[in-house]
């Protein structure tokens, strides 16, 4: 007798195979767009530490004043500073967003505290919770 075709365990075989495969494929994608996202959220931190450097450094009579200095990303865009808007990775708008400037060692440091709309908030710095 000359049977053609797969056996069931053939089948199965290659059934739990494609479903090892995709679950691999799903959570390789998960963490990609995740380290996507943290990546997008970074580069807003950077982008208001930089901005308020500048600021700082066009401005040190305010900077040499005694204690810490926020300065909001409002204040940022206004003197120009940040020309975009400040928006997240799903296009939400950040303007609450500040840098609290502080000194530390005797010299000054720059804690970026990212703070928008969808909820997102970046207060990992221990100055941003003050």
């Amino acid at each position: 007798m000359n049977n053609k075709g797969f056996t069931l365990i053939e089948l199965i075989g290659v059934i739990v195979l494609i479903a090892i495969v995709g679950i691999v494929a799903s959570l390789s994608i998960g963490n990609y767009t995740s380290y996507g996202f943290s990546t997008i959220n970074d580069q807003l931190d950077k982008q208001l530490v930089l901005s308020a450097k500048m600021y700082y450094t066009d401005n040190k009579v305010e900077l040499r004043k005694l204690g810490n200095k926020i300065i909001s990303y409002e204040t940022l865009k206004s003197s120009g500073y940040i020309t975009n808007d400040m928006v997240d990775y799903d296009g939400n708008s950040c303007d609450k967003s500040y840098v609290v400037v502080y000194m530390e060692d005797n010299k000054y440091k720059y804690a970026g505290c990212i703070i928008c709309d969808n909820g997102y908030v970046n207060l990992v710095n221990k100055m941003c919770n003050k």
